[in-house]
């Protein structure tokens, strides 16, 4: 926490420890405050209750698991035959791994299932399948022998998934961390949901006309100097397209914009980038209603004035 102020600051983070989550699978919204038990049974059930099932796909008949298979990249489905109605987080978990998102996970019960339980010819359960096809319309079943634990069966669909015999898995599979690791480029950095401190980096970040291509959108930036408090305004606007930042080189900013007259402390300065590296401000200076020009900038009818060149620190 000491080391990285920047991130718990980022995240409103006021004492440690903090345990903070992200839902699975959601994207769009920020993350949890874990407020439950600091124990580790608690933390389980807490984990659990938010783990879905939507990846996987439950099948009752014959022809779903036909369908499934023909849809595959791979021709091929990964199937969980088990003598219980509800699919197991690890399973789920899994079928929402970015590695493994071109695999159809399919889950089959047993009692409600038993026709495709009787097609596939399983009697063991729970089993752990890769399911394919051949062209005489027989099932052919890649049956997993290992432990049942997340790692080795991620890795046994993994390699189907990339192309390798499974058999050969145990020799090149990757690490579990691996496996949840989605190839990407380096992430880019979450939009802070509190007020933080503006750097230069941010500043180019977040509040040009760059977040129009890291985040789709084109955030109303405020900011004021170190001794403004922007929590009162944050609390009201969080739920809008704004993000709040105090900064100690107001002058810099008003410095670079063109500004006649500038910054000082208690001012308050309303930003948007536009186009290419364009950026529009309004100016509130110490004394008047912040509030009421926030309002009115966000309703469209606050006077603009155009920067001539985006502001540096």
């Amino acid at each position: 926490a000491d080391q990285h102020r920047e991130i718990g600051s980022q995240y409103g983070i006021q004492g440690f420890p903090t345990i903070k989550y992200w839902r699975m699978g959601d994207k769009k919204s920020g993350p949890q405050d874990y407020q439950q038990a600091r124990t580790l049974k608690a933390l389980q059930t807490a984990a659990l209750a938010e783990v879905n099932s939507k990846a996987v796909i439950t099948v009752k008949a014959v022809a779903d698991v036909d369908k499934r298979i023909e849809a595959s990249p791979t021709k091929t489905v990964a199937v969980l035959i088990s003598n219980k109605n509800k699919v197991p987080p690890m399973f789920a978990v899994m079928a929402a791994s970015p590695q493994l998102t071109t695999m159809p996970f399919l889950f089959v019960s047993q009692e409600k299932a038993k026709a495709v339980v009787d097609a596939l010819g399983v009697t063991t359960f729970p089993t752990v399948a890769l399911v394919s096809k051949g062209d005489d319309g027989e099932y052919s079943l890649n049956t997993y022998d290992g432990k049942v634990e997340y790692k080795g069966i991620a890795q046994f669909v993994l390699a189907k998934v990339k192309g390798a015999a499974p058999a050969d898995a145990a020799e090149e599979a990757p690490t579990q961390e691996e496996v949840e690791e989605k190839p990407v480029s380096p992430p880019k950095k979450s939009l802070p949901v509190t007020p933080i401190t503006l750097t230069g980096e941010y500043l180019a970040d977040f509040c040009s006309s760059k977040a129009k291509t890291l985040y789709k959108r084109l955030p109303l930036c405020v900011i004021a100097g170190e001794d403004f408090d922007l929590n009162p305004l944050h609390a009201k606007y969080q739920n809008s397209d704004m993000l709040f930042f105090n900064s100690d080189s107001v002058d810099t900013l008003s410095t670079s914009l063109g500004m006649d007259a500038p910054l000082k402390d208690g001012d308050v300065l309303l930003m948007r980038a536009f186009k290419d590296s364009k950026v529009k401000y309004i100016v509130v200076r110490k004394g008047d209603d912040v509030d009421n020009v926030v309002q009115r900038a966000l309703e469209g009818t606050a006077p603009w004035v155009r920067g001539e060149s985006f502001p540096t620190l």
